[in-house]
């Protein structure tokens, strides 16, 4: 029997890292020849608290930490591996690398699942938070998302191996919808600037402007960033309020994929959103802007669709119009990219792929 030690935060709040923990977890939990147990303290309570600074999270995190110290460390006590997460740009990385290094202490083996951008400055820079960081992640394992991340750590030297593990979504089989006179263009994700939502309502406003049949739903929890009052503001702003929904949790997400032809996701600082996998999953095109790793998931039959990250707010909004357009009026190449989408999901972005390189990484 092989022991497990996820050392990670489950849902609530819900957002891409809890919710690839809970996968991972849920996939251990069945496994028969597994034996887990989860231990978290110290983290967001909810979606307004993420990145927040509080004296009550410091305190249940110490009180989390010094519990873990406290925990008999004779070789045979134990657990054969501890799973550990990390966002390397956010202001936890450095909580989280501290976890990293009592893992190595309670686990023979410490996996460290990194979940965004920023793993590059951590290996290579010069400030102190970067030397720290050094120090404290050195012979963890890495499980990069991305194969840019997979060599930026395997470059650096600080890790004792360093696996590949693309993200999943599940797959909800082959699309119905059938193109309508309307394009309906979609955004989903927690309302946060940052994730393009300003881009997506002023790319909605330009399609309109240009006389393009679209019509917009926009779907996500409001966040400290922007509320449904200020989202509704904007759209009235824009002048698109006619032809713009606005869907609040709680949400039939499946039933949203399946309204859209097109999945507008303008993000400026996503790593490898699982919201652009469950687009694909459901057979919609994507659109989207090249940071992290998104040019690599949408692959080389949906690179016209992946917009320069480095242009100016005009130039952006042109080109995601442009696809836009091409998109309105020629229903055959609609057609084509929904394919695309579909079978690069079914290629490399399967829950059935994720397990088996999973089995892979906790069997070592």
């Amino acid at each position: 029997m092989q022991s497990v030690l996820i050392l990670a935060q489950l849902p609530p709040p819900v957002h891409g890292v809890t919710v690839m923990t809970k996968s991972i977890h849920d996939y251990l939990s069945d496994a028969s020849d597994i034996s887990i147990a989860q231990q978290w303290a110290g983290g967001a309570e909810d979606l307004g608290d993420i990145g927040a600074r509080r004296i009550r999270k410091v305190a249940e995190f110490a009180w989390f930490a010094a519990s873990l110290l406290a925990r008999p460390v004779h070789t045979r006590q134990r657990a054969d591996v501890a799973y550990v997460t990390m966002a390397p740009w956010a202001a936890a990385a450095i909580r989280d690398a501290a976890l990293a290094t009592l893992a190595q202490r309670l686990a023979c083996r410490t996996l460290l699942h990194v979940h965004g951008e920023g793993l590059d400055e951590i290996v290579s820079g010069k400030t102190r938070r970067s030397r720290l960081m050094r120090r404290l992640l050195r012979g963890s394992e890495v499980i990069a998302i991305t194969s840019k991340c997979a060599e930026v750590a395997k470059a650096s030297g600080l890790f004792t191996r360093v696996w590949l593990l693309p993200n999943f979504a599940p797959d909800p089989g082959s699309p119905a919808r059938q193109a309508g006179p309307t394009l309906v263009a979609g955004y989903f994700a927690n309302l946060d600037p940052r994730k393009g939502l300003l881009r997506f309502v002023s790319a909605i406003a330009a399609a309109r402007s240009a006389n393009l049949p679209v019509r917009a739903v926009i779907a996500g929890a409001e966040t400290r960033q922007m509320t449904y009052a200020a989202l509704e503001a904007l759209v009235a702003r824009e002048g698109v309020q006619d032809v713009v929904e606005i869907k609040k949790p709680p949400l039939d997400k499946d039933g949203f994929f399946r309204q859209l032809d097109c999945f507008v996701y303008p993000t400026e600082h996503d790593h490898a959103p699982l919201v652009l996998l469950e687009a694909m999953s459901h057979g919609v095109a994507p659109i989207t802007c090249d940071t992290g790793g998104i040019a690599e998931i949408m692959g080389p039959g949906l690179a016209e669709n992946v917009v320069p990250a480095r242009l100016s707010d005009n130039e952006r909004n042109a080109l995601i119009v442009a696809r836009i357009a091409t998109y309105a009026n020629d229903p055959s190449a609609l057609s084509a990219a929904r394919d695309a989408a579909r079978r690069r999901f079914l290629g490399n972005y399967t829950e059935a792929r994720f397990r088996r390189v999973l089995d892979e990484i906790i069997r070592g």
